[in-house]
């Protein structure tokens, strides 16, 4: 079911030691699917608080073999299908911390990673040189004398991250942290001695070859952790450390677009290495040009943290801008996992003119000037959907109904100059259902004239008054051509402005999918809105090869529409005879007219109107 998400009260039994104990490594496990979509909505969150605890926490991810296709799992079923029969495990998403079933939390970390280890452990693995197998050493001390019952070590290949580009499977997810690989000699483990005293040292090795499935060979690491059959508690873990690796946690890439002259760099970077850091580069720049160097220097031990503040750069256009750590200490880092950050500063550089229109036929997304800012990897995207079933086909989709709750997801439009007279306003269909009344998702657009400082709400609506279907769907929601509505925002109090940013903030209530399609921006001086009980919309505009005419009728009537060029001659028209209440689309063969101005005028039994068209 996707609203059922899995949990139950972490109860860790207090227990005294010794001081001759050490520090714990919290052991968590997930257990996912790529078509599972509460899975989708509660990773993110999962993902930010491993990358917020490298030094606490020892990560794996098991991908279950329900409730869809999953190729992770098909990969590695051999040994997650024992895990999830280990741990009764009966639906995903489903957490164990230490071995105990639990949602995991900065509180629950902070609180096992206070429990002291009985246990000292520590992972290395090197590579032949062909590559293809790796040879891991896992080092267990006692440290304290240690009475345990049914002790197993349990070691296992993961891949750090796997990015595909197209969602694997069926909930939109297409990066993947701390993927199981496959565990060494088998799920069951290696078993351990039940009686340790203080000092003890057991060395186990394994020869391995790597998986021919592996994804990505950079991102192969090992963890392994030592659990009890018993009781099923983890009391340590450990990951593959090595000796120098430095990585960058956090950047300030802005992902809104803005006015952007130039751009400094602050990062934020983590020793996760063995050796002590003292010094390294940061090359930083353009992508394509000659990259600047700064040279840090400082003391940064294993696991501290440092903020790296970077000269600024000048910006033009839109750049890809990049900066990656290199020389740790002088030398090669021993991995580079982690050590470059790139991206787009969308710098808003033109402000078109109206008429604007965009109804998302090319394949290309985000279309030309506009950008996607999102909180979590399910983005504003292209759907093949159409307002009104209308073709050509293409509409803007965002996944509400896998986007976990409170998940923000913004599409910015081009630059637009507003400066106009009349009538000037903001039309778009709209679809959207809700899965129950208890989710409610919203939609709003806000506007800016000042390049994103400071946004003004135009338009908000959410739960049953954003809904275009009156019942629920429990299922993902794809629209039919009679589950579109038009929306209609005024922007009368913005025509002096000529620098003007809109864009459309969708915010999750982990609902059901939302659809936007056939934006227009215009002002029509010579449109009388009152002739016509209904409303007219004419999309796109400016037109390629056919305009459609969207009415809503507050009443039946018989309806016609001409369309004049600038001297009047007629170029096409459409006879559509009487139409019943509610919403109707024409469509008008616009292929052969030349580039420039035209007139629709659509009559009905209350009035006319006539709207302009603009061919490209």
């Amino acid at each position: 079911m996707k609203k059922l998400f899995l949990s139950s009260l972490l109860l860790f039994a207090v227990v005294l030691f010794s001081p001759a104990q050490t520090q714990r490594m919290v052991m968590y496990e997930g257990f996912s699917n790529a078509s599972c979509a509460p899975c989708a909505a509660a990773n993110p969150a999962v993902t930010a608080l491993l990358h917020a605890n490298p030094t606490k926490v020892v990560a794996i991810k098991y991908q279950c073999n329900w409730p869809g296709t999953d190729p992770m799992n098909a990969q590695t079923q051999t040994w997650v299908g024992p895990r999830v029969t280990y741990y009764n495990i009966t639906g995903v998403p489903a957490t164990r911390v230490d071995g105990t079933g639990t949602s995991i939390t900065q509180t629950v970390v902070n609180t096992r990673y206070a429990v002291p280890s009985p246990f000292i452990m520590e992972v290395n693995h090197t590579f032949n040189t062909a590559q293809d197998s790796a040879f891991v050493e896992v080092r267990i001390e006692a440290a304290q004398n240690f009475t345990g019952t049914q002790l197993v070590l349990h070691t296992a290949l993961v891949e750090k991250v796997i990015s595909f580009t197209s969602a694997p499977g069926s909930n939109g997810e297409k990066t993947f942290h701390n993927v199981m690989r496959r565990m060494y000699p088998n799920a069951s483990g290696t078993s351990l001695p039940g009686t340790w005293t203080t000092g003890q040292v057991e060395t186990y090795n394994f020869a391995v070859a790597i998986p021919t499935y592996i994804y990505q060979f950079e991102q192969i690491g090992f963890v392994a952790f030592i659990q009890s059959n018993s009781d099923k508690v983890v009391h340590q873990a450990a990951k593959t450390i090595l000796n120098k690796h430095i990585s960058i946690m956090s950047h300030n890439i802005p992902q809104a677009p803005g006015c952007y002259d130039q751009f400094a760099f602050q990062l934020s970077v983590i020793n996760q290495g063995k050796t002590a850091i003292t010094s390294f580069d940061v090359e930083y720049g353009v992508v394509g040009q000659t990259p600047q160097v700064y040279n840090w220097t400082g003391t940064l031990n294993y696991g501290q943290t440092a903020t790296v503040n970077l000269p600024a750069i000048v910006i033009t256009g839109t750049p890809t801008v990049f900066a990656e750590i290199k020389n740790p200490n002088g030398g090669p880092a021993d991995s580079d996992e982690g050590t470059r950050v790139e991206g787009p500063v969308v710098n808003i550089a033109n402000y078109n003119p109206i008429p604007v229109s965009q109804a998302f036929t090319s394949t290309t997304f985000p279309p030309a000037e506009w950008a996607v800012v999102s909180s979590d990897d399910l983005k504003w995207e292209r759907s093949t959907a159409s307002g009104f079933g209308n073709a050509p086909a293409g509409s803007a989709r965002v996944l509400f109904y896998s986007s976990p709750a409170g998940a923000v997801d913004q599409l910015y439009m081009e630059g637009l100059n507003l400066t106009a007279t009349g009538n000037l306003q903001l039309t778009f269909s709209l679809a959207h259902a809700r899965y129950s009344a208890q989710y409610s998702d919203n939609l709003k657009v806000d506007l800016s004239t000042n390049c994103g400082a400071t946004w003004t709400t135009v338009y908000n609506k959410s739960g049953a008054d954003l809904a275009t279907v009156t019942s629920f769907v429990t299922g993902s929601f794809t629209p039919t051509a009679a589950q579109w509505r038009t929306e209609t925002v005024d922007l009368s109090g913005y025509t002096t402005q000529n620098e003007v940013v809109i864009r459309f903030n969708a915010v999750s209530g982990f609902g059901n999918n939302l659809y936007i399609d056939d934006i227009n921006i215009s002002s029509n001086t010579d449109i009388d809105d009152n002739a016509i009980s209904g409303f007219v919309n004419v999309f796109p505009n400016p037109v390629n090869d056919f305009v459609n005419i969207e009415l809503l009728l507050t009443e039946d009537s018989n309806v016609s529409v001409s369309v004049y060029d600038n001297t009047g001659k007629k170029v096409g028209s459409v006879e559509a005879g009487n139409l019943s209440q509610g919403n109707h689309s024409l469509t008008v063969d616009a292929s052969s007219w030349a580039s420039g101005l035209y007139h629709a005028v659509i009559t009905t039994d209350s009035g006319t109107t006539s709207k302009k068209v603009f061919k490209q």
